[in-house]
C-alpha cells in the first residue's frame, strides 16, 4: 500500500453547525471535512474497541463505553474528517486531521471514533496524540482465540499507508511478546518506511519474512534459511521468539519495595515533631 487512508467519524451533541476558526482553515487543506445527516448518524454501527491509553504495554479494550453509547445514539449530527492520498513521512495529512477532530469534539461537544482502526478515542487519547502521534493509540490489534493459540492482526495501518500486520497461531504464553512484536517493531518501524510483501525483517536471531494474504494484509512467515522464501507458517519463529521473550522475562528486575517499617518510623517522626510544635 503506498496511499495513506485515515478516516475519522465525530458524533456530536450539539445540534449547531460547527465553525471553523481561520486558525483550523490551515489544517483542511491537509484533510476533507464534510458532515453527516443526524438520521444516517444514528444507524451509524458503534466500534469495536476502545483506545483509552494508560500502561506502556496496552491494546485497545473492547468498546463498553456507557456514555460513548449513548453519545452515538443521541448524536445531533456526525462530522467526518478523512484523508486518502499519498504516505507522506511527515504524517502532516494526520496531524491535520487529528486537530480537526479534536476542534470539532470541543466545539460541538462530541466524541471521536477512528474507523480505520475501528475504535473510540478517549479524551486522555486525544491529548496525547495532540502532543505526538503514537502507533498504540492509532492502531487497534484483534485477536482471536482458537484453542490454545491466538492469532493477532493489526487495524489502522492505513493512515501510514501500510498494510496490516497478521500474526497467527500463536501461543498463548507468547501473546504478549507477539503483541509486542506487531506494535514495538513492526508498526512502529513501518510509520516512517514501508513495509512490502516478499521482504524480510528481524536480526540472525529472529528471522521473518511477509507474505501477502487473501485479505491484503502482510503476514508474519517463516523464512527460508537460504533463500528470500516465505515458508508456511511460523513454526520457527515463534521457537526463536521464546527463546527472546524467556531471557527477556529473566533480565527485568522487580521493583524495590519500601519497608512497612520504614514507613512507620518516617509517620513516627512527624507525629513527634507536631507535638513538640503545638507544646
Amino acid at each position: 500500500m503506498t496511499r495513506a487512508v485515515v478516516r475519522y467519524e465525530i458524533f456530536v451533541k450539539s445540534a449547531d453547525p460547527y465553525v471553523m476558526s481561520p486558525y483550523m482553515m490551515g489544517y483542511s487543506a491537509g484533510a476533507k471535512l464534510r458532515k453527516v445527516s443526524p438520521a444516517r448518524a444514528r444507524k451509524a454501527c458503534p466500534p469495536s474497541f476502545m483506545c483509552v491509553g494508560g500502561d506502556v504495554f496496552r491494546q485497545p479494550q473492547p468498546f463498553d463505553d456507557a456514555a460513548a453509547h449513548l453519545a452515538l445514539e443521541e448524536a445531533a449530527a456526525c462530522y467526518v474528517v478523512e484523508y486518502e492520498g499519498p504516505r507522506q513521512d511527515s504524517l502532516w495529512y494526520l496531524d491535520a486531521a487529528l486537530k480537526l477532530a479534536v476542534d470539532i469534539a470541543k466545539q460541538c461537544k462530541g466524541i471521536v471514533v477512528d474507523r480505520t482502526a475501528d475504535a473510540f478515542v478517549s479524551k486522555s487519547v486525544l491529548k496525547a496524540l495532540a502532543k505526538g502521534v503514537a502507533v498504540r493509540d492509532t492502531v487497534s490489534l484483534r485477536e482471536t482465540l482458537k484453542g490454545e493459540r491466538i492469532t493477532l492482526a493489526t487495524e489502522g495501518m492505513s493512515k501510514y499507508g501500510q498494510a496490516d500486520f497478521v500474526l497467527a497461531n500463536v501461543p498463548l504464553d507468547l501473546a504478549e511478546m507477539g503483541r509486542r512484536l506487531l506494535y514495538d517493531n513492526l508498526c512502529a518501524y513501518s510509520m516512517a518506511r514501508a513495509v512490502l510483501a516478499g521482504q524480510t525483517f528481524g536480526s540472525s536471531a529472529v528471522r521473518m519474512i511477509f507474505a501477502q494474504d487473501r485479505l491484503g494484509r502482510l503476514e508474519v512467515r517463516d523464512v527460508h534459511p537460504t533463500r528470500k522464501v516465505a515458508l508456511k507458517g511460523n513454526d520457527a519463529l515463534v521457537e526463536a521468539l521464546r527463546a527472546v521473550w524467556v531471557a527477556a522475562q529473566g533480565s527485568e528486575k522487580p521493583r524495590r519495595q519500601k519497608a512497612p517499617a520504614k514507613k512507620a518510623k518516617v509517620a513516627a517522626k512527624r507525629s513527634k515533631a507536631k507535638k513538640s510544635a503545638t507544646s
